[in-house]
């Protein structure tokens, strides 16, 4: 753990960039101090989202000036109409007569809250040791996930060992390199044909980092993916569980806690793919569900103001575009149901209003209802989301098994199945309330959802899981953010039924036990005790050991690599590195990528060719892939050389996947030994790097 002091600067400048910016923008958009620090994330993500706006529309070097431009525009975004809405409000409740507004403030205070939350909820109130209470939850938390993630890690310039994880690495470092921050810039990294799209959030705080604290690109991925699942990832989920739960404080430290030991996310999303893009996307949707909430239920007691909830709702969808598509389809989904819930509440509303009313609702339910189909249909056919859609992975199971997995959460590990039966008991008791029960029901959407992508091969299938590419892992890793709070609800529920059994119990104790009895008796009463109680039932359910060395080795197993699946090995990385200290360190480095060659840009500090194992080349790239061995005896291919400034080569002969047959597509960069031109620097077992001399050739 001491080699993760020597990056706490990069650690600390990730956590001001998306935490800081929105935090700033929440507060002067009137959230409460504890909305806006669960939101803080969330904001932050949106205040980037117009940084890489503006530093694409008006050509701006990427660093801290599109930071502070980002800021501003979202200040004028997201609080300026709000400080109107609250200037034209007030105006207009100082034409009322003073007795009216007291009455009607009054009465609408005293009797939502009591017929929605006790009185006594401490969380109504929000003072300043309920705020100290969330910041101390989820800091808990916080410490809890980073050990579990820089164990898994290992130390932070680990190369993790998997097929994408070349790409976003590449892509930081080539935005750090030319200071642009457009989602085409990071297309470029595997796409050379034409201009694409890229989402650009993660590798452009990751080229942040690269550039004001020195780090390589390596440590800023795997920073900023500490910085999403410890800090990011608690507040919106601690967020959630604060609006949802706001009776009971220790709804908020149980869901943290399932929050920490589900593998599904941040864990798993951390290391399959690898999904670190999605992974920051995801980690703020708890943020959007709990304001959706505030909107839909307007529950007085989870203290989210609608107007303010809704207008922040609608301008986050820029920055978790900017993170990942797809998220913005996730959103859609958890919040499907508090969607529909408000709609019939304005049916409701609209009943009350007399025969006009009644016939708009009719009306209102065919707009919402054409309106959504013709949306769908919309994005469906939309160029880039229908090329998504169309991919497909295969049913890997049946549908009794897929269901046993989305019980247990995604992943079949004893700890995350423990939480998820606790969940589904708390799905039960939501049901049951007027306030929570589409959380229940939002959760089975998610794991139906989950369970056509596992099981099943149909249209169906494809059409409503194809947003996600029809992947389980990403639609498990949505399961922890209803689980978290419905297993808080069913430990509730336990504590609930527990503490008045053993006061019962402790009314007839043996008389030799009298004393004891009566001290345990007095202390049960103590809220501090009984959430002490129901902690220690959490640890016996859900050992705390167990659940973080499920997720650690889940974490290190990526980094350690599978036999055969290994991009770099130890002799591989020196040699590569060692190519820093050869002359000329603008020239590029050049070899097939699936022997390793992808990273040997980062870790020689010199521009890279290929970024990624599958590539989209131009006519000059696709030279140098099946040519490049002529590079001495064809023109074209000399030319191209130049062109590129390669004045490296490197091979290794341990492929990655080689059973894929991916290093074929790289015919031109295999069995460089002998080829004219190149001249031996190192060879360390199957690793050889060479100096490519020049060609004149005409």
């Amino acid at each position: 753990m001491t080699a993760w002091l020597g990056v706490l600067p990069a650690i600390l400048v990730c956590v001001l960039v998306l935490l800081v910016p929105g935090l700033l923008v929440g507060l002067l958009a009137g959230l409460r101090r504890e909305i806006a620090c669960g939101a803080a994330p969330l904001l932050s993500l949106m205040t980037l989202g117009l940084a890489i706006f503006a530093a694409t529309k008006w050509h701006l070097s990427w660093g801290i000036v599109p930071l502070l431009v980002g800021l501003v525009l979202a200040v004028v975004v997201v609080a300026g109409p709000l400080l109107v809405a609250r200037l034209v409000t007030g105006r207009l409740a100082g034409r009322r007569s003073p007795a009216s507004v007291s009455s009607t403030t009054s009465g609408a205070s005293t009797g939502s809250v009591s017929s929605t939350t006790p009185v006594s909820s401490p969380f109504l109130a929000w003072g300043r040791g309920d705020v100290v209470f969330f910041l101390a939850c989820t800091g808990l938390c916080a410490l809890v996930v980073a050990a579990v993630v820089m164990a898994g890690m290992s130390y932070p310039d680990n190369i993790q060992q998997t097929f994408d994880a070349p790409f976003h690495v590449n892509a930081i470092e080539r935005v750090a390199e030319l200071r642009r921050a457009d989602p085409a810039t990071i297309a470029s990294v595997s796409n050379t044909v034409a201009p694409g799209f890229y989402p650009p959030a993660f590798h452009d705080i990751g080229a942040l980092l690269v550039i004001y604290t020195g780090v390589d690109a390596i440590t800023a991925a795997n920073v900023v993916a500490l910085v999403t699942a410890a800090v990011v990832w608690p507040l919106s989920l601690g967020l959630l569980a604060a609006v949802l739960l706001h009776s009971r404080r220790a709804g908020l430290a149980y869901t943290l806690f399932a929050g920490a030991v589900v593998v599904a996310f941040p864990y798993m999303l951390l290391s399959f793919g690898v999904l670190w893009p999605n992974a920051l996307g995801i980690a703020v949707l708890p943020a959007v569900v709990a304001l959706v909430y505030g909107v839909a239920v307007r529950d007085p007691g989870a203290r989210v103001g609608w107007v303010v909830a809704l207008w922040v709702v609608l301008v986050s969808q820029l920055g978790l575009y900017y993170a990942h598509p797809g998220t913005n389809f996730a959103s859609v989904a958890l919040c499907l149901v508090l969607a529909v819930h408000l709609l019939a509440r304005l049916c409701r509303w609209l009943a009350g209003r007399g025969v006009a009313g009644l016939v708009a609702i009719p009306v209102v339910v065919v707009v919402a209802v054409l309106g959504s189909r013709a949306a769908f249909a919309l994005l469906s056919g939309y160029p880039a989301v229908a090329a998504v859609k169309k991919f497909n992975w295969p049913a890997v199971q049946s549908m009794p098994q897929a269901l046993g997995q989305a019980i247990s959460l995604g992943v079949d590990t004893p700890p995350s199945l423990v939480v998820g039966l606790v969940a589904a008991f708390g799905a039960l008791v939501a049901l049951r309330s007027p306030r929570l029960w589409w959380l229940p029901v939002t959760h089975a959407l998610i794991g139906w959802l989950f369970l056509l992508a596992s099981a099943e091969d149909s249209p169906l299938s494809q059409d409503l899981t194809g947003f996600w590419y029809n992947d389980r892992f990403r639609l498990a890793a949505l399961l922890p953010i209803t689980a978290a709070p419905l297993f808080a609800i069913g430990l509730l529920r336990m504590h609930d039924a527990f503490v008045p059994w053993a006061r019962g119990w402790l009314d007839r104790p043996l008389p030799a036990l009298a004393p004891a009895a009566r001290a345990v008796r007095s202390l049960l009463g103590r809220p501090a005790l009984t959430t002490g109680l129901a902690l220690l039932l959490v640890a016996v359910l859900v050992p705390l050991p167990s659940a973080l060395r499920h997720a650690r080795t889940y974490i290190a197993a990526r980094y350690i690599g599978d036999p055969g699946r290994i991009l770099v090995s130890g002799n591989e990385r020196a040699d590569y590195e060692a190519l820093a200290k050869q002359p000329d360190p603008q020239q590029a480095v050049v070899g097939n990528p699936w022997g390793g060659a992808v990273y040997a840009g980062v870790l020689s500090d010199r521009p890279v060719i290929f970024g990624h194992l599958n590539n989209t080349l131009n006519p000059q790239l696709k030279l140098i892939a099946e040519q490049f061995r002529d590079y001495q005896s064809d023109p074209a291919v000399c030319a191209a050389v130049k062109a590129l400034n390669i004045g490296y080569a490197v091979e290794d002969t341990s492929y990655f996947d080689k059973g894929s047959k991916g290093y074929l597509r790289y015919p031109g960069l295999n069995d460089l030994a002998g080829v004219k031109g190149l001249t031996p620097i190192t060879k360390d077992g199957t690793v050889t790097t060479y100096r490519v001399e020049p060609c004149a050739v005409r």
